[in-house]
C-alpha cells in the first residue's frame, strides 16, 4: 500500500460527465447545493455588513430569497468585485448578485470540467 502525505482537492460543475471509474479514486465526494432562501438572506445581511453598506431593510428579503441558484461563491465574487468597482448601495449589491446568477443560466455548449 502506497501512503503519501498531502491532500488533493478537485472540483467540477459537471459531475454527471465524469467516468464512474474516476469517481472511485476519490475517498470523499461532497456536493454543495444552492443556498436555501433563509441562508441566502442571512449571508446577504452578513456580506452587506462586511461591505460597510447601510443596515439592510426587510423590504429586500423577498428579493434575495427569490434568487435561484445562489451560492456562497456568488457572494464572494461580488465581494472581490468591490475591490475594483465599489458597491454603491444595497440595490447595487442585489443587481450584482442577479447578474452572477444570470450568467449561470446561460447555456454554453463548449463546457469543460475540472
Amino acid at each position: 500500500m502506497l501512503v503519501s502525505d498531502g491532500v488533493f482537492i478537485a472540483t467540477t460543475n459537471l459531475m454527471d460527465n465524469l467516468d464512474r471509474a474516476s469517481l472511485r479514486r476519490f475517498d470523499l465526494k461532497l456536493e454543495f447545493e444552492y443556498l436555501k432562501p433563509e441562508q441566502a438572506w442571512k449571508m446577504f445581511k452578513e456580506f452587506s455588513k462586511s461591505l460597510k453598506l447601510p443596515k439592510v431593510a426587510k423590504e429586500f428579503k423577498q428579493e434575495i430569497q427569490n434568487l435561484k441558484e445562489l451560492t456562497p461563491g456568488d457572494f464572494a465574487a461580488v465581494g472581490r468585485q468591490n475591490r475594483f468597482r465599489s458597491i454603491d448601495n444595497i440595490k447595487d449589491f442585489i443587481k450584482r448578485l442577479e447578474d452572477g446568477v444570470a450568467v449561470k443560466n446561460k447555456s454554453n455548449e463548449n463546457v469543460m470540467g475540472f
